[in-house]
Parts: structure tokens; C-alpha cells; sequence
């Protein structure tokens, strides 16, 4: 499905490693993809959670999708948030800007450069005021999310985190969906402005 759609003709972002569609899910041609992006076990905890920090938004939206490729040798990822939006720095309520999940397409293990992540990060004890980790040693409190092929971790897209290394002689294949809170029209609230 990938390789004969969204991947043939996807520009890269990010580095060679990262596929990035910014354009709604085809039902006829994506049913995999579209079935991921709404799986209702995913999609129910993300509404609970968009109750509590999306105040003002009316829904959440799928607005992106990545294809998370790891060759063999690649150097562990920087330690970032992720930009959802054009929000100024320092960055205000950064729990609104909504939620991503990676889908493990193989397994992700500490030997092929599963996701790190840095817990608490989203909290007000880490500084919120830019895109990447503004504070120092922020790899060293970061912690592995090993997970067998089939699995999801859901996070908020503000929650410092990057890949690992990989060391293995096999890539490591993820897809990571992007989550907005968002208002009727599918915009950012404009209580939020």
C-alpha cells in the first residue's frame, strides 16, 4: 500500500529517514493507513485527552503522517518537540498542541534505534520555551520505548523525544500519525490566538 502510493512520489523531511504526507488518508487506496489512524482503542484514549488540554477545540484531526525509516548505522535522532503549529516561543499551554503515535512496523528494540523519550518532559519542571531540548542533558533522562511490530505508543507532541541508534544490519520501520485539537473547520481554536 505505501510503496505504491503516498511512498512513490513522498518528499522527504527531516533527513533521508523520514517520509512525511501532509494530505487526508484515500479510503479506496489506504484502507491499512486509514485503519491505523482510526482505531478506536487509539482514538477513544485521545479524545479523553483532548477534554482535558484541548479546551475550546471540538474535535481532533489527523494532519499528518509520517513513514519513519532506520537504516542500518543510522545515528540516534535529536531530542526534540514536535511543531504542530506556528505558536511563538516560549511556547504557551503546549499540552493543546495535540498527541502523535508511532506504529511499530517491526519491532523497536534499544539495538535498532527504538524512539527515546524523555518522561515528564511536557511538564512545567522542563523548560517549554523551544522546539528542541532546552535543557541540558536531556539524552541522559531519556528512556527507550521497546515494543513488538503491531504495537502504538501515544504521546503528546510536546514530550521531548527522538530515535535511537541503530545498530543492527536491518532497518526499523515506523508510522507516526499527527493528532490536532481543532475547532468545526479543522483550525486552531481562536480562543487560542
Amino acid at each position: 500500500e505505501l510503496e505504491a502510493g503516498r511512498m512513490a512520489d513522498a518528499g522527504v523531511r527531516f533527513g533521508p529517514a523520514t517520509q512525511l504526507w501532509k494530505r487526508p488518508l484515500d479510503a479506496n487506496t489506504e484502507k491499512s493507513l486509514k485503519a491505523l489512524a482510526e482505531d478506536p482503542l487509539l482514538l477513544g484514549a485521545a479524545e479523553r485527552l483532548r477534554q482535558v488540554h484541548g479546551a475550546s477545540s471540538t474535535r481532533m484531526m489527523a494532519n499528518e503522517v509520517r513513514l519513519l525509516i532506520l537504516g542500518p548505522g543510522s545515528t540516534a535522532g535529536d531530542i526534540h518537540r514536535d511543531v504542530v503549529d506556528t505558536s511563538s516561543v516560549p511556547l504557551q499551554e503546549p499540552l493543546r498542541w495535540g498527541l502523535n503515535a508511532i506504529w511499530a512496523v517491526d519491532n523497536f528494540t534499544v539495538e535498532n534505534g527504538a524512539t527515546r523519550f524523555v518522561p515528564g518532559s511536557h511538564a512545567g519542571r522542563w523548560p517549554q520555551g523551544s522546539w528542541k531540548a532546552d535543557r541540558e542533558g536531556a539524552d541522559d533522562h531519556a528512556e527507550v520505548a521497546t515494543m513488538p511490530a503491531g504495537s502504538v505508543v501515544l504521546y503528546y507532541a510536546c514530550v521531548l523525544h527522538g530515535s535511537g541508534e541503530n545498530r543492527v544490519q536491518a532497518t526499523r520501520t515506523g508510522l507516526n500519525f499527527n493528532y490536532a485539537f481543532v475547532d468545526e473547520a479543522g483550525g486552531r481554536p481562536a480562543a487560542w490566538s
